[in-house]
């Protein structure tokens, strides 16, 4: 989250945030499918022609998240998580010109033996913040 000094020297953040996302091929999926034999299948439909799909077994996916909530991930609310805070600057007058807030995230990446990569299953830590006042 980007912002520029309107304010004088308090900032509100208030944005809904994923909790966790996948990419294939560096494209954003939008169909994740449980398949009951195993798998999950995520997908990208960009057209008809140009279905990209891939599989992962549950046992590796559940894997995944298991190690996320060991380090302090939390998916409590499902597939969104709201950030809501106040910040004012302490830096002794309003001279500021931008403030930046970072989430946390951690992913998992799947690459082909040439390097390329094909899967990105990402983790946003919402509760793990870091803001800087330029």
């Amino acid at each position: 989250m980007f912002c520029n000094n309107e304010n004088g020297g308090e900032v509100v953040v208030d944005v809904d945030v994923e909790t966790e996302s996948v990419k294939l091929e560096g494209q954003e999926t939008n169909l994740r499918e449980d398949s009951g034999d195993g798998v999950v299948w995520f997908s990208v439909l960009s057209d008809e022609k140009d279905d990209k799909k891939i599989g992962l077994g549950s046992v590796v996916v559940e894997r995944m998240k298991w190690e996320e909530e060991r380090f302090g991930w939390l998916n409590e609310a499902g597939e969104r998580s709201n950030i809501k805070r106040s910040e004012r600057f302490e830096g002794g007058s309003s001279h500021w010109k931008s403030y930046r807030c970072y989430v946390l995230i951690e992913s998992f990446e799947l690459t082909r033996m040439d390097g390329s990569l094909v899967f990105t299953y990402e983790f946003r830590h919402v509760d793990k913040l870091k803001s800087k006042w330029d």
